[in-house]
């Protein structure tokens, strides 16, 4: 009879160990909460990077003024609110910005200021997705 018990406690612990072995935590990401999984039914998901292009054209005007307009476009950026900012981060002087519902989003915004050199930045969120200079 001993060697049964010692038998069934084996079996109980090789099956902890096996069900150990299959469960992996997945942890939060893009705001879904962390959770646990079997190894063969977790969700394989291919993430396309948002991306985004910006150019920006000048054009002078009078007294000492110039206009600017950017063209955008976003990628795979569903969801995020765009913005362009005077500066070379997504903290500088705000010139526009746009919620993006498609996964390619183009898009156009004009201003003015005084003439001289420029930094633009364009960020989806809080991330820099593209930066260009122009002197006007």
């Amino acid at each position: 009879m001993g060697y049964k018990l010692w038998l069934t406690i084996a079996l109980v612990i090789i099956i902890i160990l096996f069900l150990a072995s299959i469960i992996e935590y997945i942890p939060s990401n893009n705001g879904e909460p962390g959770r646990l999984s079997i190894v063969w039914q977790k969700n394989i998901k291919t993430t396309i990077p948002c991306t985004g292009e910006l150019t920006v054209s000048s054009q002078n005007i009078d007294n000492g003024r110039c206009q600017f307009q950017a063209d955008l476009t976003m990628k795979n950026c569903e969801g995020k609110k765009y913005y362009v900012f005077e500066g070379d981060s997504c903290s500088g002087t705000y010139i526009c910005s746009r919620e993006i519902g498609e996964p390619k989003s183009p898009w156009k915004c004009t201003w003015e200021v005084n003439n001289g050199p420029y930094t633009f930045t364009l960020c989806a969120d809080s991330d820099v997705k593209a930066r260009t200079s122009v002197t006007c």
